[in-house]
């Protein structure tokens, strides 16, 4: 079964781990099959409304998990997780959980965007945060037709700025694995204050970190075809590992009893960094300023992907 996921994953890239649940940026979510009591009727639990983003000191990239990247890893970070953001806004907005979901429409501006406008500026790429500010204003007002036609947009503007890093950089899994590694940190944080002796306390951090590590799959996704021929085995140690780990998010809204602890969610997250650390072969130091010197990364990037 694992080694068929992962034949799976390498073929179709970030649409598997259908076990591991979730739904592709820019598909609908699928229509809850659960009930979940109200995050409101669950007494010392934070609102997603509410402030309290403890976690996410990081995010702007000027400490925590994103502090070790270099600067075109820090910029592909930032933009992976402002899809994050926005994965679980459309999720919960699909689930018809408005209020939250209007939230997380507000982050990437909010928390992420002031730090990632001057590498747009400097790698030529238009800003987008106008598209960013009207796809959150037709959230606010509940219009689903033009949601779904203004998220896509939005989704294909960050893709575009993320064309911004030369491809040889893109599907190079050494730039690659320590971007998801740093997401998956980042995560971990956000679960980490998101559940407090054994109960949930912030259903935002919860759904932040669903969106992340989701997210962070998707883009290992992007490279499996490359892991898969470095070593078929440890990628599918890797699929099992991310079916783990996500079974800490076993929905967009949150369970009242966590189904992990964060000492367990970090614990995964350790595992999968382990596995994953093992495909680096090359090291893109802090100052890459701006992929300068891909050409001496010994052709990487430029073989079949």
């Amino acid at each position: 079964m694992a080694q068929n996921r992962t034949k799976l994953w390498v073929g179709l890239g970030a649409f598997v781990f259908a076990a591991g649940g979730g739904t592709p940026a820019g598909a609908g979510a699928p229509e809850a099959t659960t009930a979940h009591t109200p995050a409101e009727t669950a007494p010392g639990i934070q609102l997603a409304s509410a402030g309290g983003e403890g976690g996410e000191g990081g995010e702007g990239g000027e400490a925590g998990p994103l502090a070790g990247l270099s600067d075109s890893q820090t910029y592909l970070a930032q933009l992976m997780l402002m899809k994050g953001h926005l994965r679980v806004g459309r999720e919960l907005f699909d689930e018809g959980e408005m209020k939250d979901s209007a939230v997380h429409f507000r982050h990437p501006v909010e928390e992420i965007y002031a730090s990632i406008a001057p590498m747009l500026d400097s790698r030529g790429v238009g800003g987008f945060k106008g598209a960013l500010n009207e796809l959150r204003a037709l959230v606010e007002a509940g219009d689903r037709d033009q949601v779904a036609v203004a998220y896509e947009t939005v989704m294909n503007r960050i893709d575009n700025a993320a064309d911004a890093i030369p491809q040889a950089y893109r599907t190079d899994p050494s730039f690659v694995v320590p971007v998801v590694v740093a997401m998956l940190k980042q995560a971990a944080a956000e679960y980490d204050a998101a559940v407090k002796d054994g109960q949930m306390v912030n259903v935002a951090e919860y759904q932040d970190s669903r969106g992340f590590v989701w997210t962070a799959r998707d883009l290992v996704g992007g490279v499996a075809s490359r892991l898969y021929t470095a070593d078929a085995d440890d990628l599918g140690d890797v699929a099992a590992d991310f079916d783990g780990l996500m079974a800490a998010w076993p929905s967009a809204m949150p369970p009242h009893q966590p189904a992990m602890t964060p000492g367990e969610v970090n614990a995964a997250v350790s595992s999968l960094e382990l596995e994953l650390n093992g495909f680096i072969t090359h090291n893109y130091g802090a100052g890459d300023g701006g992929e300068g010197g891909e050409g001496g990364e010994g052709g990487e990037g430029g073989e079949a992907g």
